[in-house]
C-alpha cells in the first residue's frame, strides 16, 4: 500500500481483493467500519479503515464469526484482533516467500538433473 491519506472504494477493492458490494454491506453492518465521505458522498477510506477491513476478513474467514460476532470482537478486543491480524498477514507473506523459494529450488533441481552428465564407467 502506498502512503496516500485516503483511498477510493475501487482502490480498496483492489488492495483487499473484496468486491465493492461486500465493502458497502460491511459498512452498513459493522460498527467500526465507517469511512469518511467527501462532499459528493464518495467514500474515502483511510489506512485505519483498510486495517479494520483486514481484521473483518480474518474474523469472518479464519475465525468463522458471524457479523454479530465480528462486531463484538472489534468492539471488545480491537487491539488484540489487530495484533493477531497483523501477525497472520506477516506469516502469510513469509509462507508465500518460502513457496517462491521452493519453486525456484525445484526448478533449479530439474534444470540441474536434465543437463548434468551422469557419472558412469562409459564416460571415463
Amino acid at each position: 500500500m502506498d502512503s496516500k491519506q485516503y483511498y477510493s472504494i475501487s482502490e480498496v477493492e483492489k488492495i483487499v481483493n473484496i468486491p465493492q458490494s461486500k465493502l458497502r454491506f460491511w459498512e452498513k453492518n459493522i460498527d467500526k467500519l465507517s469511512p469518511k465521505r467527501s462532499k459528493g458522498s464518495t467514500r474515502k477510506y483511510s489506512a485505519e479503515d483498510i486495517d479494520i477491513i483486514k481484521q473483518i476478513m480474518h474474523l469472518i474467514n479464519d475465525c468463522h464469526l458471524s457479523l454479530e460476532g465480528v462486531n463484538q470482537q472489534l468492539n471488545n478486543n480491537s487491539d488484540e484482533v489487530s495484533g493477531t491480524t497483523k501477525t497472520i498477514n506477516r506469516l502469510k507473506k513469509i509462507r508465500n516467500t518460502l513457496n517462491d523459494i521452493l519453486f525456484e529450488l525445484k526448478d533449479k533441481e530439474t534444470f540441474t538433473k536434465e543437463f548434468t552428465i551422469p557419472e558412469s564407467e562409459d564416460n571415463i
